[in-house]
This record gives structure tokens, sequence and C-alpha cells, in this order.
């Protein structure tokens, strides 16, 4: 059933749908000139004043009849010898365009009957009413009347032999009744009367795909977007058209083309949804059962020839909690780089590559000497709990002061993970785009997978109790990342995370932001670093962690097994575990170690530097008495009486001696048999650092 419309040109729905086309009335003349008065007109005009020919007043009165006939209403004329009279009723006149409006709904309403008994009565009365005529003709055809179709539409194309919508109508109607020719030459008269008017030519290709003549469809699509690329009828039409020839890539294609370029239109509401509906099952079909090997097998072998070591690939890691992961080799004490892939999880083999171009990322910085590592430690976990801390009444009304330490380190490492990763994983998706075309059905149906999922976690946050600035710093980077799917693939999911505009104008800045880096051809690897200290610094969040050159701390290293001494309350076991320690761990042989020590380390000297020389060094004369029996870095609960309040864990009462001593007694510090050199040059090269930069 085609839907009676009586403005509007569209196509409408992707499920049902043969359906591809509204047809719409036109006013002309008349209308312009009493649409805007409020009271009858009077018009008197002489023959020798018209500008047209006529041979008697008979003719004269019919060429004036239409001439003077807008939206079927025709004013009364006579001819008295040279002056010709014209009255127009206005109240008859709205009168007849409020009754077709009404009939338009009727039939919209699907109440045919009604419809159909106020068009008859309204041609009665206008019996020029051109649209009257063709929506009685429509009506006519759909209920299968396709002599009465016709008829009434001769009579609307009698009346106006150029109305597109009539034309396009006597093409259907001679569609249906299996006369092709005759079609043909009717859809040939809308090109030779309209040959600029991009809807007709759209609705003309349209019909040609209702006839399943999908060459010629896709020849004049084609055609249309030469004119004018911007239509997004054009491009659902012809992702149409190659849809039903089983051309799929180039259905996906140009959908996508069209939902990056097309314009919405206010009548055209409806065709977005459906243009994405179509991509969506374009790239659905694709995707069944697509090996995407030799795109994996491609990056894997880049990489190999980029890093020192293999890469191995578990498919089968069923129980991974996730699609896929990448485990460092040097995190992992291997010789191999590793990934590991879900099979049983949706999308796996993007995120399988997306991981990959992570290590991608990762081997380029470090070949330049560039890479980064992000660190937290006290001092930036004491600075996120400051600035949350007016949302933390929420937090415990609801729960234990336990429960609310636990959410407030996840809150913590949560927004650490997504602030390090925003601007990391626009490079990533934008190379898996760039590098991989073939990937790319896969990787829109998984990025529009993950952002429905992220914009469900978003809402359901906003009504718990979790800290508004965080709910704020996790919007703005969603919608960053909203912001790239939209321009890559025209699907415009930002609005739905219901930013602020102080939010969406900061996430727009950072995708521009983003994007001159990106696009920059003088941009080196590691430049991403720079970004990444650009959008946590205009997110508030640079003060929760630290970044430091990999350089500093060789290969990243994770024990497999713990060897630290088990935690004892005994001071001689403590004493003993000590001397063990020390002689177990030598100075810089762990790497995690010196970083979380350096880490300590850093905070310490925060703390300590600012103070009198004589405060700090009564802080270390403190320490040194506690270590006289033993300090367990297992152990927790340590204090110093000169900074009262507080609990230390033993690594941090460790770092906190050793910089005390660094500071107070430099010369002495060597004598305390801690291994620890390394991390305090890597944390003070890091003070040091901060304070010339101001922080």
């Amino acid at each position: 059933m085609m839907p009676f419309s009586r403005k509007m040109v569209t196509f409408v729905g992707l499920e049902k749908t043969n359906n591809l086309l509204r047809y719409v009335g036109q006013g002309n003349q008349l209308q312009q000139h009493v649409s805007n008065r409020a009271y009858d007109m009077d018009i008197i005009q002489f023959k020798n004043e018209l500008n047209f020919e006529f041979t008697d007043d008979n003719d004269l009165m019919q060429k004036l009849r239409k001439f003077y006939t807008a939206d079927g209403y025709t004013p009364e004329i006579s001819i008295d010898g040279d002056i010709i009279h014209i009255k127009i009723d206005e109240k008859a006149f709205r009168t007849v365009q409020r009754d077709f409006e009404k009939a338009m709904d009727l039939c919209n309403r699907h109440e045919f009957d009604k419809g159909e008994k106020l068009l008859k009565d309204i041609i009665t009365r206008c019996p020029l009413h051109v649209d009257a005529h063709r929506v009685y003709a429509q009506l006519a055809m759909e209920r299968g009347d396709l002599d009465l179709a016709f008829d009434r539409n001769i009579e609307a194309l009698r009346i106006d032999p150029t109305n597109l919508f009539a034309l396009l109508l006597m093409g259907n109607i001679c569609t249906r009744q299996n006369n092709s020719d005759l079609a043909e030459q009717y859809y040939d008269k809308v090109i030779e009367y309209h040959p600029d008017d991009v809807m007709a030519q759209n609705n003309l290709a349209a019909n040609y795909l209702k006839r399943q003549d999908f060459d010629k469809a896709i020849e004049m699509f084609k055609k249309i977007l030469e004119k004018n690329d911007d239509y997004l009828n054009t491009y659902y039409g012809l992702g149409m058209a190659y849809y039903y020839k089983k051309q799929l890539k180039e259905a996906f294609d140009i959908t996508v083309q069209g939902m990056r370029k097309g314009v919405d239109r206010p009548q055209d509401r409806q065709i977005r949804d459906e243009i994405q509906k179509l991509a969506m099952q374009v790239a659905r079909e694709l995707t069944k059962d697509k090996d995407y090997s030799i795109e994996i097998g491609q990056q894997l072998k880049k990489l190999e020839t980029m890093g020192t070591k293999p890469i191995r690939v578990d498919y089968n890691a069923k129980n991974l909690p996730v699609s896929a992961r990448l485990e460092y080799s040097a995190a992992h004490h291997r010789d191999y780089e590793k990934v590991l892939v879900n099979p049983d999880k949706k999308y796996h083999d993007h995120l399988m590559m997306h991981e990959l171009t992570h290590l991608e990322l990762y081997l380029m910085a470090k070949a330049e000497g560039r890479n980064q590592l992000a660190m937290s430690g006290a001092t930036e976990a004491d600075a996120f709990r400051k600035w949350i801390a007016a949302d933390l009444h929420n937090l415990r009304k609801q729960l234990s002061n336990e429960g609310v330490e636990k959410i407030v380190s996840q809150l913590h490492n949560g927004l650490m993970v997504q602030a390090l990763n925003s601007p990391l994983d626009l490079y990533v998706e934008q190379m898996i785009f760039d590098n991989y075309p073939e990937m790319r059905p896969l990787q829109m149906l998984s990025l529009v997978d993950l952002h429905l999922e992220n914009i469900q976690s978003v809402t359901r946050a906003a009504s718990t109790a979790i800290p508004s600035k965080v709910l704020s710093a996790n919007r703005t980077m969603n919608v960053v990342s909203a912001l790239q799917l939209h321009e890559m693939y025209g699907f415009n999911l930002a609005p739905h995370f219901k930013a602020t505009r102080k939010e969406m104008e900061l996430a727009e800045d950072l995708y521009e932001e983003w994007k001159a880096y990106f696009f920059d051809t003088e941009t080196k690897p590691g430049d991403e670093y720079e970004l990444l200290e650009y959008f946590t610094q205009h997110l508030g969040v640079d003060e929760f962690f630290s970044m430091v050159n990999e350089m500093h701390f060789n290969d990243i290293s994770l024990p497999e097994k713990s060897d630290l001494p088990a935690e004892s309350t005994d001071p001689e076991v403590n004493r003993e575990q000590n001397e063990s320690f020390q002689e177990t761990h030598k100075d810089g042989a762990d790497p995690v170690e010196t970083m979380m020590m350096s880490m300590y380390m850093l905070g310490a000297l925060k703390e300590l530097k600012p103070m009198p020389q004589s405060n700090v060094h009564r802080i270390a004369l403190e320490i040194a008495m506690v270590g006289m029996t033993g300090i367990n870095p297992k152990n927790k609960g340590y204090k110093i009486n000169a900074l009262p309040g507080r609990e230390f864990g033993g690594y941090e009462f460790l770092a906190y001696y050793y910089v005390s001593w660094a500071i107070s007694i430099p010369e002495k510090v060597n004598d305390l048999g801690l291994p620890f050199s390394n991390a305090y040059q890597a944390a003070l090269d890091m003070y040091n650092a901060q304070n010339e930069n101001g922080k």
C-alpha cells in the first residue's frame, strides 16, 4: 500500500517494501496570489493585456479557467466584451484546501471509503483539481482497479500534462498493467519535463527499482549523485538496488557514503533510519562466515618485522572474559608476544585487530625511544580522592568505609584506563579503517555495538551515586569516540550520551585535536603521548597518574610468582626476611618493583622536599628506628609520628625511609642497604620534570 502524501516524495520502509514512493500535490500561481488574503477578490482584466493567444471567447474561457485554477479551485470567470471579471471566493478556496487535507489524512489512516467519498465530493465541486483526480487514481490502483486508476489519472494529466507525480503514477499504473512500453513513455516524460528536478528523477529511479530493473535504477541513481551528492534518498535507493543484485560490497560502500555525506531534510525523517538499517543488514551479510585470516596475517607479519620477538595467537581462549587481549612479552617473562582470542565472543576478529594495532603503536614508539608508561601511586590516589570528595558522602550512605575505599579504587583505576585509551583508541580504529578496508563492515558492526552498550552503561550510571566528575569525564570520552564513529560510518550516536553543552564542546575540541595530530604528515611515532597529555589536562584528570618514558625501566616484567617475604608480626622474623629480601632483590633487577618504588618515592619527594630540613631529618631517624627491627614490604600499618593520621604499607614505608635519608643524610643513604637507587633516580627525574613544567 502506497502512503498518501500531500507534500513529499521519499522512500519508505526497508522491511516490507516495494512501496518506495509517496506522491505529492502542488499549487500554482493562483494560490500564491490569494493565500495570504483574508477576503474575496474581484479581478478585472482586459483582453488586450493577456499574454497568451486564443481563438474565441470559449477558447479564452478554457485557458483562463486553467490559468486561474489552484489546488482544484476554479474562480468564477465571466467575459463581457473586452473586459474579463474573475471573482475569487476565499472561503470556498480555503474549504477545498481543508477538505483535500482531510482526505489525505483519511487515506493515510486506511479509512479509504471515507477518503474516497470526500475526494469524489471535491472533484464534483472542483473538476479541475489535479491532485484530487491523481489521489483518487492512486487509491483505485491500490485497490486493484487499474482501469479506473488509469481513467482518473488521465483526467489529471489532461488538466496538467506536465504534472510530475501524475506522470510517475501513470508509469506505475502501466507497469501494473504489464504495459512496460507505455510506462517507459511516461517515465521519459518525467525526464523531459523535469530534467533538473532531483526529486523527480529520484522517484523515477525508484520506480525502475520497484520494477526490478536494477541496472536501469543503478544507472539513474548514479547520474543523480553526479548532479547532487547530498540527497540521502538517492544513496538509499542505490544501496537497495545493489542489495537486490547481491552486490553487497557496493551496497555497503554506497550506504556508508550516504550516511556520511547525505543531508537530513525535514521531509526525510524516516530515511536516515532506513539507510542505517540497510547498512547494518548488508554488513551482517558481508561478515557472516567471513574469514579475516588474510588481513590478520598481514598485520601479524608486519608486526614481526617491526619487533624482535615473534607473536603467538591463542584462537581458543574461551575462558577469556573479553573478545581479545594482548599480553606483552616482557610483562609475562616470555620471549614472544601473545594474543588471546575468545571465538565465542562477538566481533572477536575486529577486536583482535584492535589489540594488534595497539601493539603496532607500541612498537613504533619504542623504536624511537618514545614509549610512555602510566603509573599511579599513593599521591595520585589521594589526588583522585580529593577530586571526588564532595560526592563521597553519597557513597558512604550506601556502603561501609571498606566498600567506599574499594569503589574509589575501582573508579580511579577505571578512569585512568579510559583516559589512557581514549586518544590511543582513536589512532587504532582509524588505522584499521585506513589499512584494512575489507574489515570495515565488521568494524562498523563492532563499534556500533560497543557504543550502544556504552550508552546503556552511561545512562544507568547517571542514576547511581557515582561521583558527578567521574561521570562527566566518562561521558565526554564516550562522545569523543562517538564523533569518530559518526565521521567514519555516519552513525550519529553522540547525542544519545546526553552530554551537557560544555561536555560536548570539550569532546569536539578533543576530537579536532586528535585529527590535527593523526592527519599531520609530520607526525612522529610517540606523538600520541603528547596528545594523551592534552586529553588528560583538558579533562582535568592528569593529576591521577604520571607518564614516564619506558627507557627508565627497560622492558616491563611482572613476576609470575611473588617472591616477597610473607607477612609477619615477629621482629626477628621480619629482620631475617628483610635481609633475605635485600639479598634476592638486586637494585633495579625487577623493573616492575622499580617502577612501583619510584612512584612511592615520587609521592615522598612531593611531601618531604618542601619541609624544613630538620623535620625531614627527624622523620629519617624515626623510620631508621623501625628499620632496626626489620621492615617487611608485605606488612601494613606502619606509622610515622611526624606524619600523624596515616598508615603506610611496607613498600611505601621503605620509600619514605630511602627518600628521607636521601634528602637529610645523603652521604649515609647507601649504608641503608636498600636496593632502590635506580627507583630513587627515576623518581627524582620525574619530580624535577614536573616542577619544571609547573605541575
